[in-house]
């Protein structure tokens, strides 16, 4: 059954579809941020509305010619291949072979603490197969996507979007007003945050480590922009404060691990002696930044989610997921039992306990390959990547967690390209401007 939010995205998705089909991969981008939500729900099931706008993203870039070449230098392309290939045959195939291993059930990692449910080939698999192709799809199709500016437009418009909620939800907490969480979270395995009773925020997602990986995605950019350029220091701050509002410890510990990264690696000195005067002041700033976010996330009523969180039930759950997940990694001779068959707390388990070492090391490769697409003024987009990564080993399990699928997709999109085809999409996006739809695309 569809929702009101599905019917919305629905609504823009046809009409970008058929009117301005460049603005799709902004539009995807978009979406991605709703990971709470349902553009249709089947019983205790959702489809996300970033699914929804992916198809329509990859058919209409399919549809008509596609500039010969234009995929041919983007880096990782064949390893992303091979590990969609043998992420869908593991989900297939690795349940069948261990079949009736006690696994953590999808209803997610407190029901798994106390039982375990005996693995067999079921929708989950399917589920996350699906997933993965079309994440795959989406990867390889930005890479021929003409490259234009409304994606960056639509890039800012989810930073403002998000920004906004979050204002908007700690003024009505604030004030003891209901924010309408049931609008946003209407994905039926989705967690409610309005039960969580405190000043978390969330914003369009369901947890605030959700919330937080986004945040820290965001701030990594505007941090390494801002160090290298002056610029994005106001968003870089907006995004800092934002992300303490969290109070997601994954969160705020890879901001800080970013931060030091950005200023240990900062290039302040030129050899031999002189100093880059105003490069080391914005250096300065920002530790003198970091250290604040540290301090306000460990005292007072923060810290019971930092550096107190170990002594709560979350922590512990989530630990034994992990371990469990390890354990089950070993139990399978480090092959993994499937891709959608168990769920842990954390990235790397996941990878470990559902798609094995060979799987594990095929992601990661896979994650420094595309990054290096993105270069030049886009450069930031690696740092980007690198945020959002070490946030999931922490706390985000979702190996299909589209945001990282995105991330990946815009490294791609980003990447230089050769003269000729930077005059045909310039041209092709003047023909979009003034005589209607086009239907080629570069």
């Amino acid at each position: 059954m569809p929702t009101l939010l599905g019917v919305v995205f629905l609504l823009v998705t046809v009409t970008c579809y058929l009117i301005r089909p460049r603005w799709l991969l902004g539009l995807l981008f978009l979406s991605s941020l709703f990971l709470a939500s349902s553009a249709f729900n089947a019983g205790m099931n959702g489809l996300q509305p970033y699914y929804v706008v992916a198809v329509f993203f990859v058919i209409a870039n399919w549809r008509g010619p596609v500039q010969k070449g234009s995929e041919a230098d983007f880096k990782g392309r064949y390893i992303l291949t091979a590990f969609c290939v043998y992420g869908v045959l593991s989900a297939f195939i690795l349940p069948l072979i261990f079949h009736g291993e006690p696994v953590y059930p999808r209803e997610g990692i407190e029901e798994g603490f106390f039982y375990r449910i005996p693995l067999h080939l079921g929708l989950g698999n399917f589920a996350q197969a699906g997933f993965l192709v079309v994440n795959c799809l989406v990867v390889r199709t930005a890479a021929t996507f003409r490259a234009t500016e409304e994606t960056w437009r639509f890039y800012k418009l989810g930073f403002w979007l998000l920004i906004g909620l979050m204002l908007v939800e700690f003024l009505c907490l604030s004030a003891g007003v209901a924010f309408p969480y049931e609008v946003i979270q209407n994905n039926p395995g989705a967690y409610e945050a309005a039960s969580l009773g405190d000043f978390r925020l969330v914003g369009t997602f369901s947890e605030a480590s959700s919330a937080g990986a986004m945040l820290v995605f965001f701030y990594a950019g505007f941090l390494v922009t801002f160090i290298r350029s002056k610029r994005l220091l106001l968003l870089a701050i907006i995004s800092a404060t934002a992300l303490v509002g969290t109070r997601s410890t994954s969160g705020l510990a890879t901001a800080f691990v970013v931060t030091v990264l950005a200023v240990v690696l900062a290039p302040v000195l030129r050899l031999p002696w002189h100093v880059r005067t105003a490069c080391l002041a914005r250096t300065i700033s920002v530790a003198m930044t970091t250290v604040v976010m540290a301090l306000v996330a460990t005292t007072g009523g923060f810290a019971q989610y930092t550096i107190n969180k170990n002594e709560t039930g979350s922590y512990l759950h989530r630990t034994a997921a992990d371990l469990y997940a390890l354990w089950l990694a070993g139990d399978s001779h480090w092959v993994g039992v499937g891709l959608g068959s168990n769920r842990p707390s954390s990235l790397v388990p996941s990878l470990l306990s559902t798609l094995g070492l060979t799987g594990a090391l095929l992601f990661f490769v896979l994650l420094v390959k595309i990054a290096r697409n993105a270069e030049g003024e886009y450069g930031w987009l690696r740092w980007s990547i690198l945020a959002l990564v070490i946030d999931c080993a922490f706390a985000v399990p979702d190996i299909n967690l589209p945001t990282l699928w995105m991330a990946l997709a815009l490294a791609v999109h980003s990447r230089p390209r050769d003269d000729s085809e930077q005059y045909n999409n310039v041209k092709a996006q003047h023909i979009d401007d003034h005589r209607g739809p086009s239907y080629v695309y570069l």
